[in-house]
């Protein structure tokens, strides 16, 4: 955790050091083009991901690791054909 939280604080300088310079948005090393081309590196995925830490110890108190999930796969089949559905299908 130590080491992301140095990422973050090294994004935010260098962020901060690009808004300071106050180029125009076209100017390779403004602002307006540090944050576009953070975002298209994908950087906001890493920090949703990295604000929901899992599990954690209130989640593994509600939920602890003897509990079952539901399967997620349809255990039974549907009982009507697709015909049966669309009354007015060709045949």
């Amino acid at each position: 955790m130590h080491s992301q939280t140095s990422h973050f604080r090294l994004i935010n300088a260098l962020g901060t050091r690009a808004a300071e310079m106050r180029l125009p948005p076209e100017e390779e090393h403004s602002a307006n083009r540090f944050h576009k081309d953070m975002f298209l590196s994908g950087v906001e995925k890493i920090i949703a991901v990295s604000a929901f830490p899992f599990p954690t110890q209130a989640f593994l108190l509600f939920f602890p690791p003897s509990v079952s999930w539901p399967s997620l796969t349809p255990t039974a089949d549907c009982p009507q054909s697709i015909n049966g559905l669309l009354p007015n299908a060709p045949p």
